[in-house]
């Protein structure tokens, strides 16, 4: 058993990647992934990174991390002849294919850290295994299958998150200023792979030291080990980006993001209460939205009463084609296209030499102070969209299990304090601070909160576990005090 179990976890693991491998084929690339591509061949074959093609500029439109090791794959792996240009590859599905197979690069590494979180976490270690394979399996058929084709970060990020988890546990269990730095390079990763995180280290960096088991001064001193680890791995490439564009920013896009947030504050009471029927999966709008609580689909379509929660509508497309950009409904489209155009129209009338992005980000954040009440609570429907991430939600186990994974993860910090386990708190703060950080400051679709379906997994499991054994310890007891009766 104690061979035979590991080998389960690393056969399975190896399946699903190998699966992953034979059933890959790629022939087209969307728009973020476009970017990360361009950005990764600019490094490759010119040393410059940055996404602008003709002619080759630095930039950081995006996130660094996942493109360093893209363009290392194109350079080593993929051999692509040297000078490709970027339409030829993206217009060649075999040269596609095979840049995006350093996604099986990234599966592999995140089944063998759910594993190894899995290891440092739970007891008997028999159970561990059969925990990770559970893990490793429902992370690949609600999650990590869909990722092999797209080069988006959802991935990457995934990885980096549970490979943090993993390295803050480690630091707990055997407090040396070796782990502590590594977990800050870990963590500052992950930061590189999704920039919404270094807000985040302002407010989790101070917290460390008080969920290491050690004496103070031993915790504040891995604290301190932990924050440099961080700063060795951010703040080099903050320094480019302040050097080179004036800006000490690990990534440019946020003001995009930030306008469509604002504009969702226009919710009216009843597209608030809707929002919750318009987001929900579709196995629940139809059993019980539907018949119990009176919304029909016909509320979403152009003309409907929650028509501007919509993100694409055919009447919006029609106003774009005619001109008609006054009479578009879709608050998305509104912060993606319309008020974006206002602003550099009256950038260029008014003569304005402010960045684009700077402007924008400006008249967005104004809008959201108008109103902060309500930004909050606009908050909880978008975050009630991002609940439901896993990608099977046709059938009531899909829902309910997504339900349960994400509300475990969501709730893991607090019952970490309440139960005193502080593992829970550490495997955990991470991608709960992300996820309150998306529900405050984006629209929140549930691509976002997709990489953190890998460690929602392993926070079910946990959970689960300790109800098992909180309920089935006092039965054992009675059955014992009863003389086996």
């Amino acid at each position: 058993m104690a061979v035979l179990l590991p080998l389960l976890v690393l056969g399975l693991s190896l399946f699903l990647v190998w699966q992953g491998w034979i059933s890959l084929r790629v022939d087209s690339i969307g728009g973020d992934a476009s970017q990360n591509l361009r950005s990764a061949m600019n490094l490759w074959q010119h040393g410059v990174y940055g996404e602008s093609l003709n002619p080759v500029e630095a930039g950081y439109r995006r996130e660094p991390l996942p493109n360093w090791i893209l363009a290392a794959h194109l350079k080593w792996l993929v051999r692509a002849p040297v000078g490709l240009p970027y339409a030829d590859l993206v217009a060649d599905p075999d040269l596609l294919t095979r840049t995006m197979q350093v996604n099986l690069v990234y599966l592999l590494a995140l089944f063998l850290s759910l594993w190894g979180l899995c290891v440092r976490l739970i007891r008997p270690g028999w159970l561990a295994h059969l925990v990770a394979v559970v893990v490793i399996y429902f992370s690949d058929n609600a999650f990590a299958a869909d990722q092999l084709t797209t080069l988006n970060t959802e991935l990457p990020a995934a990885l980096m998150m549970t490979l943090t988890a993993l390295a803050f546990v480690l630091l707990r269990q055997r407090h040396h200023s070796g782990w502590a730095i590594l977990a800050g390079l870990v963590f500052g990763g992950l930061v590189l792979t999704k920039a919404s995180g270094s807000y985040l280290a302002l407010v989790l960096l101070p917290l460390i030291p008080f969920l290491l088991n050690h004496s103070r001064r031993r915790s504040l001193a891995l604290g301190l080990c932990v924050a440099l680890g961080f700063a060795l791995a951010v703040l080099p490439w903050v320094a480019r980006n302040l050097i080179e564009f004036g800006k000490p920013a690990i990534a440019r896009g946020g003001a995009d993001v930030l306008m469509i947030r604002s504009v969702y504050n226009q919710m009216t009471p009843h597209e608030f209460r809707g929002a919750f029927y318009f987001f929900a999966p579709e196995r629940l709008q139809k059993d019980f939205f539907e018949p119990y609580l009176g919304f029909s689909e016909t509320q979403r379509e152009c003309g409907g009463s929650l028509e501007r929660l919509s993100r694409s509508l055919p009447c919006d497309e029609r106003a774009f084609a005619e001109g008609r950009e006054g009479d578009v409904k879709s608050f998305y489209q509104i912060g993606k296209r319309v008020l974006p155009a206002q602003i550099r129209a009256q950038t260029v009338m008014s003569g304005i030499k402010t960045p684009g992005d700077v402007v924008q980000q400006g008249v967005a954040l104004d809008r959201i102070r108008a109103a902060p009440l309500k930004h909050v609570l606009v908050s909880l429907p978008l975050s009630w969209q991002a609940l439901w991430t896993f990608r099977n939600q046709m059938t009531w186990f899909g829902v309910i299990a997504n339900g349960l994974a994400m509300t475990s993860l969501l709730a893991m910090p607090a019952l970490g304090v309440m139960w005193r386990k502080p593992e829970w708190v550490l495997i955990s703060i991470v991608p709960v601070g992300y996820f309150l950080f998306y529900g405050l400051f984006s629209h929140f679709i549930p691509r976002y909160s997709e990489p953190l379906i890998p460690l929602s997994l392993v926070c079910l499991s946990l959970l689960l576990l300790e109800v098992i054994r909180r309920v089935g310890a006092p039965l054992a007891d009675r059955y014992a005090r009863g003389g086996g009766r």
